[in-house]
This record gives structure tokens, sequence and C-alpha cells, in this order.
């Protein structure tokens, strides 16, 4: 009975805190549609600023996948918006593309269209780090948006519902359950 209810307890802890660990998957963009933003307020930095992201997250691109791509580039690729080497790290055209955030960033994504890109489709991403005491530090700073005569601050966006979300509150439930009825046999 004792090793039961230990046994239990065990699976629960080892349940939560895996789930705790899970990487999240991030839809790029307030429209979820990687393209030209329709307004400065729309702009994918003040969407990205808006988001804590994490070492291990994905970024999933949806897009025309025959008129449009997204390119991995470095911060002066990013800057000139331009996809030539020596800038490009990667290149993307299949619509739907899911990019795994490794290592430290700053991550940059731009249009492979010039014209897109210099149009404001493009994509500055810094993670979130923990310092020495576990809280979260944020490292996400908005790109200038373009001058324009009104001045409007934009609202936070609200963060993006993923699978992963709903697979961490699902295992977490499950989690608890093991717990409670280890502690009932």
């Amino acid at each position: 009975m004792a090793f039961s209810r230990t046994l239990f307890s065990c699976l629960a802890f080892v349940v939560v805190v895996l789930s705790a660990c899970e990487a999240r998957e991030f839809v790029v963009g307030k429209e979820k549609e990687w393209k030209i933003p329709s307004d400065p307020l729309s702009s994918y930095n003040v969407w990205a600023s808006s988001q804590r992201f994490l070492k291990g997250d994905h970024l999933v691109f949806k897009y025309d996948g025959k008129k449009d791509s997204v390119v991995e580039v470095n911060h002066d690729g990013y800057q000139n918006c331009d996809v030539d080497k020596p800038y490009v790290l990667k290149s993307y055209n299949n619509g739907d593309t899911s990019i795994e955030l490794k290592g430290e960033g700053p991550f940059y994504f731009i249009s492979g269209n010039k014209d897109n890109c210099e149009k404001g489709e493009k994509l500055e991403v810094k993670l979130v780090k923990k310092n020495h005491h576990g809280h979260h530090v944020s490292h996400v700073s908005p790109a200038p948006a373009p001058s324009t005569s009104i001045i409007q601050t934009p609202a936070p966006a609200p963060a993006p519902a993923s699978g992963g979300s709903s697979l961490k509150n699902g295992v977490v439930g499950i989690g608890v359950l093991v717990f409670g009825l280890g502690f009932w046999f």
C-alpha cells in the first residue's frame, strides 16, 4: 500500500515536471499568416514583443509557397532585406514551415521577396532567458514602426492558443489524477 502510494506520487511528479518543460508552437503573426502586414500596428515585431519565446519553441509560418517564402538570415540580411549569400542561413518555401528556436538567438526571418520584406514582412525573435533566481527576463524588443502622421500605441496581443498548450494542460490533468488516485489506493 505504501509502495503504491509512493510510486503514484513519483509518477505524478515526473508527469508534471515533464509537461512544464514542453516546447510551445507559435503561428507567426497577429493575422496567423506570413504576408505583408496590413498596417504598421500589425508588424510582426509588434506581435513578437507580446510573446515569450523559449529555447525549443517552434515558429510556424503559413503562406502561399508559390508566391512567397521564409528566409532565416543574419542581422545584416535582416536590416537590408538581403536574401543573398552570405546573409542567408536557411530558406523555406513549402507554405507551412515550422522552425525550432535552437541556440541563443536572436533569430531573424524575412520574406524571400525583397519588396515584401521592405514593406514589413520580416520578424526578429529574441528568447526569454531565466536569471539565476529562476525568473523570466524578457529580451524581446519591437522594431521601430515606419513613421506615420498619427502615433498610436498598440495593445499587446493575447498569447497564442497552441497545440502544445492543450497537450500540456492534458498531461498536467492526468498527472493530478494519477497523484490523487495514489492516495486512494
